[in-house]
């Protein structure tokens, strides 16, 4: 008499999330395993994600004031999660109260009575928004940051080898529409959405979804989350929010 063993589905996981570790993965849901086999697209945030966690400041125009506007941006971005936030150097940070963010957006806080706001054109300027970074106070803009997002070096393979698989790869970003282009360029990534807050993420998740489609999301900010919470299975990137890492099945550890 031949007895066949069959691993039951607690065996599986447990071997599974060993072989996830030693890859660098970290399991928060043994369900992410089973749903994972189901994945047809991913859909991808870009910044922090298939960009280093650490930007470059390029430019800085002044428009107004002696004000060290480093100085204010670096106070607004102090404690922050955002992958922008590491453009400025926090030891030179200014003292600024009653900072708030506003998602997708930017973040505001008081200093002296005026309201002074770091984030797009249109939200902190009252300017046309553009592919650069503004601090405003009361409306008026006091300075534009240029900044550089270089694309992490594994991204492209990354993305190659997803579509391989025969996996639709997507990116869903709050960024510019240019810096976005740019990225998704590089990557060869056709299908690409930019200047999405939130809700608009969550949305596109849900059209793809309803459109019969399983989706894995890969992200790694406070905006990503609720993408994350969607998603039929989640990623979120190590060195990302503590939210965003609540949110997901998987966590990248590198």
């Amino acid at each position: 008499m031949r007895f066949i063993w069959q691993p039951q589905p607690g065996v599986v996981q447990v071997v599974s999330s060993g072989a996830l570790f030693r890859a660098g993965v970290l399991l928060n849901s043994g369900e992410a395993i089973e749903r994972l086999a189901g994945v047809d697209t991913v859909l991808f945030d870009k910044t922090g994600t298939l960009t280093e966690s650490t930007p470059r400041l390029r430019a800085v125009h002044k428009f107004a004031g002696e004000e060290d506007v480093l100085a204010l941006a670096a106070g607004l971005e102090l404690d922050s999660r955002h992958p922008l936030a590491r453009a400025f150097d926090s030891a030179a940070a200014i003292d600024i109260g009653a900072r708030l963010l506003h998602p997708g957006r930017g973040i505001e806080g008081y200093r002296d009575g005026a309201r002074l706001r770091l984030g797009r054109a249109d939200f902190a300027a009252g300017r046309v928004d553009d592919d650069a970074l503004w601090l405003g106070r009361d409306g008026e803009a006091l300075a534009r940051f240029e900044i550089e997002h270089a694309l992490r070096a594994d991204a492209a393979p990354t993305v190659a080898q997803l579509r391989a698989q025969g996996l639709r790869v997507r990116v869903a970003s709050g960024d510019a529409t240019d810096a976005v282009q740019r990225a998704c360029m590089q990557l060869g990534v056709e299908d690409w959405e930019s200047r999405l807050l939130p809700p608009d993420k969550l949305a596109l998740l849900r059209t793809l979804q309803e459109g019969g489609h399983r989706v894995l999301a890969v992200g790694d900010g406070l905006n990503d989350a609720p993408l994350l919470a969607g998603a039929d299975v989640a990623a979120a990137i190590g060195g990302g929010s503590a939210l965003a890492k609540r949110s997901a099945g998987l966590l990248l550890a590198g």
